[in-house]
C-alpha cells in the first residue's frame, strides 16, 4: 500500500474527534496518512494543535465581513452556502484524499456540503457513527411538548423557529439548483457511500429516517472495543494501574465516584440554565450522593465536558470534589472509579457499559428525550429525583443494586470498521 494514501477525517465537534483519534494508530499502521478536516477555528483546532494532528481549517464565520447586510434571515445563509461550495471546490482542487472518514452530517449544511462536493469530485466518503442520540420520532417530541413554553426554554423555542428558516431556505436552494442558479446551494441528503452504525437498533431508526438498507452497515462502538482493550492492559498490571492512581491523585483504598458532566449552560440542544444553576445542579448532585457516601470515605471525581471551561473546582472544594478537563483521559478515569454516575445521554456511556462498571443513570432536567436516548445505550432505569439517586446509592452500598444496563454492543467493532474501509479502499 502507498504510504501517501490519505484519509480525511472531518468531525463534527472535540468528543467526536477524541473518539475519532482512537482508530488513527489502526489506520497507520496499514499505511494511510490521517489527517482532519475543520470547518473553523474551536476547541477542536486548539486540541489538534495542542496534540500535534495534521489538520486543515476552512474558515467559514469569516466569508461575510465584507458584506453590510450579513443578517438578513433567508438571503444571508443562501449566500453562505453558495460561498462555502466555492471553498470546498477550492480546497478539493488542491487536496484529494483517498477516503473521507465523516461524523453524521445530521441537518448540519456544513457537512452535507462536504458530502455533495466530495461526491462531485470523485472522493468517497464513510460516516462512522461515534455517539448514540435520539430516535426522530423522539425529537419530534422534544419539540412539540416543549417549544411552545418559550420562557422555560429559550433556547428550544428559537431552535424551533430556526428549523422553520431553515426548510424555506432549503426549498429555495433547490429551486436555484434546478435552475442551475450560482455555484450550488442545495445539499442532498445520503451521499455518503457507507454508514457505520453502533447497533441494530440504530439501524432501524436510521430506515424509518430514509437511509437507504444497502448503504448501512453495524459495527459496533469503537469507544466500547478501545476502553475494553484498554482496561485489560491496565487490569493485567498493577504497577500501571497504581500509576494511574498517582496520575490522577487519587485513593486506591477509598471508594472512587465518577460523575460525569452534562452541558446544560452551553448553547446546545439541552440549555436550560445559566453557570450558576449548572453549578447548583451538580452540587445537589454531590450533596445526595455524601450522604450516602461521606467525602472521608469516597472520592467523588468530577470529568467536564471537553467544551466545558472549569467553572467548579472552588465552589466543590468544600466538597473534597477532584474536578478534571481535558487533559484527562475519560476511560482511564471509569476504569480506575469504582462507581460511575451519569445522564442518560453521554458518549462516556460507552465506556461504562464497556467494562460492566457499576453504574447509576439520572436525570433531573426538564428533558424527557434524555431519557428516551438512554434506551439506545440500554439503559435500563434512571433516577428522576434525588431521593431516588440516594435510594440507588444505599442499593449500591448495600451490595444490592441491580445492573442498570443492557449489554447491546456487537463485539468486535475495531476489526469490523477496518474491514469495511478497507472493502471501500479496494474499490477505489
Amino acid at each position: 500500500m502507498d504510504s501517501k494514501e490519505k484519509i480525511l477525517i472531518v468531525p463534527s465537534y472535540i468528543a467526536s474527534l477524541k473518539h475519532y483519534e482512537k482508530l488513527v494508530p489502526y489506520l497507520e499502521e496499514r499505511g494511510f496518512e490521517i489527517e482532519y478536516f475543520l470547518f473553523g477555528k474551536s476547541s477542536m483546532s486548539e486540541y489538534c494543535e495542542e496534540k500535534g494532528l495534521k489538520h486543515h481549517i476552512l474558515i467559514n464565520d469569516q466569508m461575510f465581513q465584507d458584506v453590510g447586510l450579513k443578517n438578513i434571515p433567508i438571503f444571508t445563509p443562501i449566500k453562505k452556502r453558495g460561498e462555502l461550495s466555492k471553498k470546498l471546490r477550492e480546497f478539493f482542487n488542491n487536496y484529494k484524499p483517498n477516503l473521507i472518514i465523516s461524523a453524521f452530517a445530521y441537518n448540519q449544511s456544513r457537512m452535507q456540503a462536504l458530502f455533495s462536493i466530495a461526491k462531485e469530485q470523485k472522493i468517497r466518503v464513510i460516516v462512522l457513527q461515534w455517539a448514540l442520540g435520539p430516535k426522530e420520532n423522539v425529537t419530534k417530541h422534544r419539540f412539540l411538548r416543549q417549544i411552545f413554553k418559550p420562557k422555560d426554554y429559550p433556547f428550544l423555542f428559537k431552535n424551533g423557529a430556526y428549523r422553520i428558516h431553515r426548510w424555506i431556505v432549503k426549498l429555495i436552494t433547490k429551486i436555484l439548483d434546478t435552475l442551475s442558479i450560482g455555484p450550488g446551494y442545495n445539499y442532498p441528503n445520503f451521499t455518503a457511500e457507507k454508514y457505520l452504525l453502533i447497533t441494530e437498533g440504530d439501524k432501524e431508526a436510521r430506515l424509518l429516517m430514509g437511509y437507504p438498507e444497502e448503504k448501512l452497515k453495524v459495527v459496533g462502538s469503537l469507544d466500547v472495543e478501545f476502553v475494553r482493550n484498554l482496561y485489560q492492559e491496565i487490569e493485567a498490571s498493577p504497577t500501571k494501574k497504581e500509576s494511574l492512581f498517582q496520575k490522577y491523585d487519587l485513593n486506591s483504598q477509598k471508594k472512587n465516584i465518577l460523575l460525569i458532566s452534562t452541558t446544560f449552560h452551553l448553547e446546545a440542544t439541552t440549555k436550560f440554565t445559566d453557570n450558576a444553576g449548572q453549578i447548583l445542579y451538580f452540587e445537589n448532585v454531590i450533596q445526595t450522593i455524601q450522604k450516602i457516601f461521606p467525602k472521608e470515605k469516597a472520592t467523588i471525581i468530577f470529568k467536564i465536558h471537553p467544551r466545558e471551561q472549569d467553572i467548579y473546582s472552588e465552589k466543590y472544594q468544600p466538597y473534597g470534589v477532584k474536578v478534571f478537563g481535558r487533559e484527562s483521559s475519560v476511560e482511564e478515569l471509569v476504569i480506575l472509579s469504582d462507581l460511575y454516575l451519569a445522564h442518560p445521554l453521554t458518549s462516556v456511556n460507552f465506556s461504562a457499559s464497556g467494562v460492566y462498571k457499576d453504574s447509576i443513570f439520572f436525570n433531573f432536567s426538564p428533558y424527557d428525550f434524555l431519557d428516551e436516548t438512554g434506551r439506545n445505550f440500554g439503559i435500563k432505569e434512571i433516577a428522576k429525583t434525588e431521593t431516588e439517586l440516594e435510594n440507588k446509592l444505599q442499593q449500591y452500598k448495600e451490595g444490592k443494586l441491580a445492573k442498570q444496563y443492557q449489554d447491546i454492543f456487537p463485539k468486535g467493532a475495531i476489526e469490523n470498521i477496518l474491514s469495511s474501509i478497507f472493502d471501500l479502499k479496494e474499490k477505489i
